[in-house]
């Protein structure tokens, strides 16, 4: 009889074949256990699921007929594993060796927490040109943290206990942007987080990547924001509405600015920011410069 896994590990992926193996090898690899990995197949064209069938046996594959969207696929593994604890691996991205224990040790420090979040390293889509980048400290107000940012970058970075996500009922498959944040929102009801400042994690830079589809990326915001304002635990934080939708609109803005398919949009999520909160948008802006100007 099989030992009950501590970790189950969830990779939802769709047409990464050319780098999925990476990010497989590397939850195969922590030096913890018993860890469970389920990879997801959301229908792709690839051929993924063959390969990963034939090249891993062992590992539980889970077939989407249709293209679901990363939410449902998350879902889908959350409910087919057993273990105590669940991390989601995005199928570009891959971990050092220690990332799960190091995980656990933290959690089982923190028995009021529910979800710890590492440090990560940047890199290009071959590997290279490595940048360390920090997944920041929820703040005091995790809540009002999460309104006006995203402090923790991926869920590549993320351990949770299962029974805290089970409570909330995963994901919103509704959600094809900021599923992540709207999460958080929710999880944070059921415990605390906590850091772990070590760059445990790879994250790619890739050209390809979700966020890139940057009107998708502001409808998603916003409706983030509806939802979470249309609900009754948003009280204590009404006062800040108009404030969290500038800040996002205005990041947004700063993005759409630099490319040049999205300045239009870019424009216009500006003047909608300036509109509702021009003193906060603005400080914002100055923020961004020195930021980018002095690295700190």
């Amino acid at each position: 009889m099989s030992e009950a896994p501590l970790v189950t590990v969830v990779i939802p992926t769709y047409n990464r074949r050319d780098c999925l193996g990476r990010a497989i090898d590397s939850v195969l690899r922590q030096d913890c256990g018993p860890v469970e990995l389920i990879v997801v197949d959301d229908a792709s064209q690839d051929g993924t699921a063959k390969w990963v069938a034939a090249a891993y046996p062992h590992i539980k594959l889970i077939r989407n007929p249709i293209n679901r969207g990363v939410s449902a696929s998350r879902n889908a593994g959350l409910a087919a594993g057993g273990g105590q604890f669940i991390a989601f691996l995005d199928d570009d991205d891959w971990w050092d060796e220690s990332f799960l224990r190091r995980h656990l040790d933290l959690l089982a420090s923190r028995p009021d927490a529910v979800l710890s979040h590492c440090d990560y390293t940047s890199v290009a889509p071959d590997g290279g040109s490595p940048k360390t980048r920090n997944s920041r400290e929820v703040g005091s107000d995790p809540v009002k943290t999460f309104l006006m940012e995203n402090p923790i970058q991926s869920m590549t970075l993320v351990v949770m206990r299962r029974q805290a996500l089970a409570e909330v009922r995963g994901f919103r498959e509704d959600y094809l942007m900021c599923e992540d944040r709207e999460l958080y929102l929710r999880i944070l009801r059921q415990g605390a987080f906590v850091h772990e400042p070590r760059p445990l994690a790879y994250k790619t830079r890739s050209a390809d990547g979700a966020t890139l589809n940057l009107a998708r990326w502001a409808a998603g915001a916003q409706t983030l924001l509806d939802d979470f304002f249309s609900r009754e635990e948003s009280r204590p934080y009404r006062h800040m509405e108009k404030q969290a939708r500038a800040r996002w609109q205005t990041r947004l803005a700063l993005i759409c600015l630099r490319r040049a398919g999205s300045r239009f949009l870019g424009l216009r999520l500006a003047a909608s920011a300036l509109r509702l909160d021009a003193l906060g948008s603005a400080r914002y802006v100055a923020n961004r410069l020195r930021l980018e100007t002095f690295g700190r």
